[in-house]
């Protein structure tokens, strides 16, 4: 239900971003997985570490705010990009959208390893947004 709601939201207020986004991973799947390494693990190992001193603790705790943003924002990219590769559209719509979420909530209700199978369909996603907003950061 949350998928669809966030792939709906995201197909609702930014198609271009979410036909942005599939065309991005269409082009270079590696580097999508590879920055939703860095995001998906070493940012929160990072946060982690900074969050030991006072100091970095008042960084860490925005860090966590944009992580946790971040990750909504990939889960609802990779709904759209599941839905539109099962459906054969070129382009996240509604259709793909309620494909999307289907398929992931019964990846997902697999007990033991379907939250396993929900992170990795959903990493390349986080690396995705997690990248453009490095490069809005960077200039």
């Amino acid at each position: 239900m949350i998928n669809l709601l966030l792939g709906g939201a995201l197909v609702a207020f930014g198609p271009e971003y979410a036909a942005r986004k599939l065309d991005e991973l269409r082009d270079d799947p590696g580097e999508a997985v590879v920055w939703g390494l860095i995001v998906g693990i070493g940012v929160p190992i990072a946060l982690g570490i900074l969050a030991i001193t006072i100091i970095g603790l008042v960084i860490a705790i925005p860090g966590v705010l944009v992580l946790a943003g971040v990750g909504i924002v990939g889960s609802a990219v990779m709904v759209g990009v599941v839905g539109s590769s099962l459906t054969g559209g070129d382009d996240p719509d509604g259709t793909a959208v309620l494909v999307g979420a289907l398929v992931l909530a019964l990846a997902t209700a697999i007990p033991v390893v379907g939250g396993l199978i929900n992170w990795i369909v959903t990493l390349p996603g986080v690396g995705m947004v997690g990248h453009d907003l490095y490069r809005s950061w960077r200039g």
